[in-house]
């Protein structure tokens, strides 16, 4: 671009195995706000990264973390704004955000060994980042 600031969407190498990706493609493919998907990653437990004028997030914490919320017997997620939220105010067993325990289950190797070996496990990133970058065609 000729002001210097990369395109939206365009993700950021940091290290071999990290790449941090503009939440502006989440927010598209999602078709909500930019405050929005900052209050959803952050219910998620995903960490943002403010680079100049951008925010950032990893496209594999993110994977890790949904792939612990939607596998078979995990507990699902009710997203902030969600209907569910709105007709369950009180709550019930559906959580709203990540908690303490859920992230040390994250971090724990038998976790970790189940994400990997999944059948959709490493390949799935590509994947992923293809479907959200989809969303600003």
């Amino acid at each position: 671009m000729k002001d210097g600031r990369r395109p939206v969407g365009r993700p950021r190498k940091v290290s071999k195995s990290n790449t941090l990706v503009e939440i502006e493609i989440l927010k598209a493919s999602l078709g909500t706000s930019r405050k929005s998907v900052q209050y959803l990653l952050k219910s998620l437990g995903v960490p943002l990264f403010y680079i100049g004028k951008s925010t950032y997030f990893n496209l594999i914490t993110l994977d890790k973390v949904l792939y612990y919320l939607s596998r078979p017997g995990g507990p699902g997620f009710s997203a902030p704004g969600s209907a569910h939220k709105k007709k369950y105010p009180r709550g019930d067993s559906t959580p709203i955000q990540i908690t303490s325990s859920d992230r040390e289950s994250i971090a724990s190797i038998e976790f970790l060994r189940e994400w990997a070996a999944s059948s959709t496990g490493r390949p799935r990133i590509p994947n992923l980042r293809r479907t959200l970058q989809e969303t600003l065609k």
